[in-house]
Formats: C-alpha cells, sequence, structure tokens
C-alpha cells in the first residue's frame, strides 16, 4: 500500500511498476529525485476528537496552505445501508465463484460521506496508474499551458516490451507520426494506450509524476521486495478522482479537461454495464494478472442528476471474464442506492 513519505526520499530512488496483463513496464523514478528540493510537500493537520479530521495541504509556500481535501476517519452512517447491500454483492459473488476479493470506496462529495469496505485489501493499479501520468503533465501545463501543444515524433517502443491489453483497444500510434502532448494525454486515458505511455513517460522531466504522489499526502509507492509488485487500496487511488472533482491540485481548466478525458474512455464492460444509458461519468479501468490470477478495477465519478459520486471497485479472481460482471454489478447497486439520494 502507499506510505506517506516525510523523509527524504533515498538516494537511489524507486521503480513505480506499470503493468497491463502478464508484462511488467518500468516508470522509473529519477535518482536525483528529492521530495524535499522542490517547492511543493504535503502537510497534514488532525483534529485531536474521536473521530480524527485530516486536513491535507500544500506547503513550501510562505504565507499560505492549499487545501487539497479533508478527511474524516469514520464511515458516514447515512450510507450503511449502501455498504450492506454492496456487501451483500460481493457475498454472492464469491459463492458463485465470480471473485475471490474485492474492495470498494464510496464517496458522496455533497455530504462529505463515505464508506469503504475491504479497506486493507491491496492490489496492483495496472493502468490505473496512467491517471497520474495524466496529473503529472497537467501539473505542468499549469505552470506553462503550451506544453499541452508540444510535440513528439513516435518512433515506434524502443528497450521496453509493452503489454497486450485485454480490455480497450482499437486506436494505436502510428511510426513516424507526431503527436501533442494533448493528444497523446487523450489517448492514453481514453484509449489506455501504453504506447502513449511510453512516449509521455520518456519526456517528462524527471521527479515530476513522482512529486504528484508526495502532494497528495499518499506517498511514493514503492514495489514490494516480496513480489516486485505495487499494492495500493481501494481508497488510497480514489484520492485523485477526489483531488480533479475539487479541482484542489490542478487548476480549474485543467481539472476539468483530465475529467473531460476520462469521461471518454472506452472501456465499457465494467460501470457502464451497471449504469443505464445517458448518465454522465469520468472513469478509468486498470487490469493484472499473472496467468493464473487476475485483476480488474475501476474508479470513476458518477454524476446523478449533477450530483458526483465516488466509486472505486478493485476485484481479484481465477479467471478474467468474470470480474467486469461484478464491477457492474457493484455499480448497479450504488446506483440504485445513490439514485434515492439524489431526488
Amino acid at each position: 500500500m502507499f506510505h506517506l513519505l516525510l523523509k527524504p526520499i533515498p538516494a537511489y530512488g524507486a521503480f513505480v511498476m506499470f503493468l497491463s496483463g502478464a508484462i511488467l513496464t518500468a516508470l522509473l523514478i529519477p535518482k536525483s529525485f528529492n521530495p524535499n528540493s522542490t517547492k511543493k510537500t504535503v502537510e497534514l493537520a488532525k483534529a485531536s476528537e474521536a473521530c480524527d479530521v485530516t486536513s491535507i495541504r500544500l506547503r513550501g509556500f510562505e504565507y499560505i496552505r492549499p487545501l487539497l481535501y479533508v478527511e474524516s476517519a469514520c464511515e458516514s452512517a447515512d450510507l450503511s445501508t449502501l455498504k450492506q447491500e454492496i456487501e451483500n454483492t460481493l457475498t454472492i459473488s464469491k459463492k458463485n465463484g465470480l471473485i475471490e476479493r474485492a474492495a470498494v470506496y464510496v464517496r458522496d462529495f455533497d455530504h462529505a460521506q463515505w464508506i469503504s469496505i475491504g479497506d486493507q485489501e491491496t492490489f496492483h493499479p495496472g493502468s490505473m496508474f496512467k491517471i497520474p501520468m495524466l496529473f503529472a503533465w497537467l501539473h505542468l501545463a499549469d505552470q506553462n499551458p503550451e506544453i499541452l501543444n508540444k510535440s513528439f515524433l513516435f518512433e515506434g517502443v524502443k528497450g521496453e516490451e509493452i503489454p497486450v491489453q485485454n480490455y480497450v483497444s482499437g486506436t494505436s500510434l502510428e511510426k513516424g507520426r507526431t503527436y501533442t502532448v494533448k493528444q497523446l494525454l487523450q489517448q492514453l486515458i481514453a484509449y489506455s494506450d501504453n504506447e502513449a505511455l511510453w512516449l509521455l513517460k520518456k519526456h517528462l522531466p524527471d521527479g515530476v509524476m513522482e512529486q504528484t504522489f508526495v502532494d497528495l499526502g499518499i506517498g511514493i509507492p514503492i514495489p514490494s521486495a516480496e513480489d516486485n509488485r505495487i499494492h495500493v487500496t481501494a481508497k488510497e487511488i480514489s484520492t485523485f478522482m477526489r483531488v480533479l472533482l475539487n479541482s484542489s491540485y490542478l487548476n480549474t481548466e485543467h481539472s476539468e479537461l483530465a475529467l473531460h478525458m476520462l469521461a471518454q474512455s472506452k472501456f465499457k464492460e465494467g460501470f457502464l454495464a451497471g449504469l443505464p444509458s445517458g448518465i454522465k461519468l469520468a472513469h478509468k479501468f486498470g487490469e493484472w494478472d499473472d496467468g493464473q490470477t487476475f485483476e480488474l478495477h475501476e474508479t470513476g465519478i458518477i454524476y446523478l442528476k449533477n450530483r458526483p459520486f465516488l466509486i472505486t471497485v478493485m476485484s481479484q479472481g481465477a479467471a478474467r471474464n468474470t470480474l467486469p460482471g461484478v464491477l457492474s454489478a457493484v455499480t448497479r447497486t450504488v446506483y440504485e442506492q445513490l439514485i434515492k439520494k439524489a431526488n
């Protein structure tokens, strides 16, 4: 799971691992990266009440402490019925052999309420880690908007093996063609394109993506020594969607752009399959497998009658083809309960 790094990052750095299918692709953390040498680091302030409230703020400025988000340690009693319904859905899925384990995080933004199921369960994020890549480039664009128009020539992937995806495809980069950063980000998010990821990673300045994790208070994810995999929780990966909706990390223009891109995702087997047509959804999926164990995850903001709700589902099972149905079943359960709150 992510660990908050409040001390300097060791000089030797680490690898942030991206995985789709069974092939590992490394996102290298530069050796020179040190969060203490950058302007923005995270500050946590906790209340002393029985139900702690934590304020996550950026520091490194002389006078201001920009607020990223506020975290309550207590789940909402108002969402207890929803939690029970989700647990029932997961129990049935397990009994039917559709999944082995799962975790769910749900947040009602307007009322600052949340619930979590399997909050200690960790999974490999897979293509969900394309969201931090999106954040990294748009954060650069906050400082220099023209960077989105910068062009890079794609001459094919060199030095790495690109994973084959089992979900979402259709378009890929053309060799010999030049792409702007904005076009690559669209390809990265809408089609979960691994070639776009490779090209964006290649040209991203050292330390930018890693600083994003530090800024958001979740720390740089480091592969486990046991299996060389990153382990994250549903609540941790949800942080990115939370600050997008709040527009508290990227500026309003680029937060809106990021969610617009996420709303163009071509992955339809999960959340979208569990929602009525016409429901607005900004989302990203991730997959991983080692040939024996399969994982499929999705995180997204559902807009119900213009009210935003965040849902993240992470799942693992013995077969790939059973997992999308579990994601859609959980989403259907969430929708049926939350639409009552939105009325």
